[in-house]
């Protein structure tokens, strides 16, 4: 009866200095849950192709994102996280396809996957791709 309620799955998951980060927690219009693996060039490429611009573009106008990596060696992706210089809120608990956030989110399809939250919901349009990304944040963010 004392839990909030919340319109979206919420995970915590430690974040790069070990301290423990809700998705809850993020105060912004839109967030992008993003899972990943830094252990897989093609989505560190993606990182620094097209998040890190989106997010230049759109965080002064209410995008956060919440990062999960899905990698076992936290050494790799902490080492990824830092080299690429990602501003927004990365996390990683270490364990893979066992971490909590994987069955939250039903994560049964290959990386990456992206969900959206705007104002505290979940919303239903699907992100399959950049094409799909880029199109929802600048309708959403204008």
């Amino acid at each position: 009866n004392a839990a909030n309620e919340a319109g979206f799955p919420d995970a915590e998951l430690p974040s790069i200095d070990g301290k423990k980060v809700k998705i809850s927690d993020l105060d912004s219009k839109l967030i992008l849950v993003y899972f990943w693996q830094a252990s897989d060039a093609a989505q560190k490429m993606f990182n620094q192709d097209v998040l890190l611009p989106l997010y230049k573009t759109y965080h002064p106008k209410g995008l956060e994102i919440y990062s999960v990596s899905l990698d076992v060696d936290k050494g790799t992706w902490a080492s990824a996280v830092k080299s690429q210089n990602l501003p927004w809120v990365n996390v990683c608990d270490g364990l893979g396809a066992a971490c909590p956030a994987v069955g939250l989110y039903n994560i049964s399809r290959g990386l990456p996957v992206a969900y959206l939250i705007e104002n505290g919901t979940l919303i239903p349009e699907t992100v399959s791709s950049e094409k799909d990304l880029r199109s929802i944040l600048a309708a959403k963010l204008k």
